[in-house]
């Protein structure tokens, strides 16, 4: 079983959450298993899995406020050709160089795997430090990874 995974990135905020504000801390959305997110949070199901401004990319001393964002608008071009810390179709990007992150995306990974997944597609690829993958996703033994790159990257 292969299953494509999003490591990087939560979901939009829905309409109710962009009309609350960036400093509310509300929790208007209600995702597809009926979990509550919104304004760079998530509620979780299982506690590990409650995410929190401070778990996004963000300006200094704003957790609320995206570091960079990247999109049609951008015309696809990240600050400093790196697109890693940008949050992309207003999707909250994961901080994935702080370890508490991929400590949870990987207990993802390892429940995925106890139930039989033996294979990963991994989107958005582009949008993390190799390092970063490295250390999710190699402490069980996939039969199969596959990564969506695009463009030029990853740089020469």
């Amino acid at each position: 079983v292969i299953v494509d995974i999003l490591m990087n990135h939560m979901a939009s905020p829905c309409k109710k959450a962009r009309n609350s504000g960036e400093s509310s801390d509300e929790l208007p959305c209600v995702g597809w298993g009926g979990s509550r997110y919104g304004n760079r949070r998530q509620q979780g199901a299982r506690g590990w899995d409650a995410s929190r401004p401070e778990h996004f990319h963000h300006l200094p001393n704003d957790t609320r406020t995206p570091f960079c964002k990247v999109g049609p608008q951008t015309g696809w071009l990240c600050p400093d050709d790196d697109c890693t810390p940008c949050d992309m179709y207003e999707l909250p990007d994961f901080n994935t160089e702080l370890q508490e992150v991929r400590t949870m995306q990987f207990k993802h990974l390892e429940e995925l795997f106890h139930i039989g997944v033996t294979g990963l597609r991994v989107d958005a690829a582009i949008y993390h430090h190799v390092y970063e993958l490295a250390d999710m996703l190699n402490h069980l033994p996939w039969d199969l990874i596959y990564q969506e790159w695009w463009g030029e990257y990853p740089p020469q």
